[in-house]
């Protein structure tokens, strides 16, 4: 079980083309194959749609390097010689778009629009809010 301020991560392949969230394990429990690996919450991050697979050398020599992408940017993880490279399987960020989501409020007005009437209510800068937690 994750301790607080954990998070249980897993040693999987990633798959062209699904996002995924990547950190490396710092501590274990169990045995293989019901070994569980955990990592420190703020070390997990999001590094989007994995796009590149590149690997090469044998045995103790072998090599892996994942490209992923998210907004524009590349980020390459390099696995670690000793097995700790986890990630998590996520659902993409990049397929919301803060534009496309309206956002309306129980009482007459438009929330933009009227910004007095969502100061009340609670809801000034909600999208704001909604942008930056999506991105």
């Amino acid at each position: 079980m994750a301790n607080c301020g954990e998070k249980e991560v897993f040693r999987i392949t990633p798959t062209l083309g699904k996002c995924y969230e990547w950190a490396e394990s710092t501590r274990r429990t169990g045995k293989w194959p019901d070994e569980r690996r955990f990592a420190p919450t703020e070390n997990v991050i999001y590094v989007g749609k994995l796009i590149n697979i590149s690997k090469g050398g044998c045995g103790d020599g072998s090599w892996r390097t994942d490209t992923f992408l998210h907004k524009e940017t590349e980020t390459r993880v390099h696995y670690s010689y000793g097995g700790d490279t986890c990630f998590i399987e996520v659902p993409c960020k990049e397929k919301y778009k803060v534009d496309q989501i309206g956002i309306t409020s129980q009482s007459p007005g438009n929330i933009e629009a009227n910004p007095q009437q969502s100061s009340v209510l609670g809801f000034y800068g909600l999208k704001n809010s909604i942008k930056n937690f999506l991105s």
